[in-house]
Order: structure tokens, then C-alpha cells, then sequence
């Protein structure tokens, strides 16, 4: 049962990470958070895999500093922000039942408070010449 699971963590890892790199040149995905969910199932699926992922110049860029520091620049949660609200805005408009709508909105929900209360917003530093 413990290697089916791995398995499909590994299968998970490998389509989130997919679609965190198509988001890296569509402005709408939320890229950061498909990698930090590609991180957390490769480590749970792993440990070869994860320990390749993060070593990778994509979750340095992306999400090393959030995962590390807990911080991220105002600019990478405003696209965050949007891209979660698209994708889960998406998702509730296509679920055709109430009770599943109201599972991905408070999922959503979830992403916001973590996003918002959990990772500190970089101060940004004003540059004067």
C-alpha cells in the first residue's frame, strides 16, 4: 500500500511541477503555489526527487525563499493571489454540485490565510541615486 502511495505522490509531484512550469510563461497560473505542492508530494513520493527538485534553478527562483525564509515580494503574492483566484474561481464555476463548490472555496480560502498570514510580504527597499 506505502509504494501505490508513493507512487501517485510521485505522479502528482510530476504533473504539478509540469503545470507550475507552463505557469512560469502564462502569467495567470499561480506558479509558486503548483511548486510548493510538487515539492511536498516529490518528498512524500521521493526522497531522490525531491532532493533534484529543490536543487533545481525553478524552485530556487520560485519558491526557495517562501519555503526557506517564509517571505515573498509583494509582487510574487499579488500573482499568486491572482492566479489562485482564476484557477479555484474556474473550479467552483465547472463544479456542478453546492457541496463541492463550497469544498473549493473553502480550500481556497485556506490558500489566502496561509498566503496572506503565514508568509511574511518583503519589505521593498527604495533605491535613491
Amino acid at each position: 500500500m506505502k509504494k501505490i502511495v508513493n507512487i501517485l505522490a510521485l505522479i502528482g509531484g510530476f504533473i504539478f511541477l509540469g503545470i507550475g512550469a507552463i505557469g512560469m510563461f502564462i502569467p495567470l497560473l499561480p506558479t509558486t503555489a503548483f511548486f510548493i505542492l510538487a515539492a511536498l508530494l516529490l518528498a512524500k513520493g521521493s526522497s531522490r526527487f525531491h532532493t533534484w527538485f529543490i536543487n533545481t534553478n525553478m524552485y530556487k527562483t520560485y519558491i526557495g525563499k517562501a519555503m526557506k525564509d517564509k517571505k515573498m515580494s509583494r509582487k510574487e503574492k499579488l500573482k499568486l493571489f491572482l492566479g489562485l483566484t482564476l484557477v479555484f474561481g474556474f473550479a467552483i464555476f465547472i463544479i456542478p454540485v453546492i457541496y463541492g463548490q463550497i469544498v473549493v472555496f473553502v480550500v481556497y480560502l485556506g490558500h489566502i490565510y496561509y498566503f496572506m498570514f503565514r508568509i511574511k510580504t518583503e519589505k521593498e527597499e527604495i533605491h535613491v541615486q
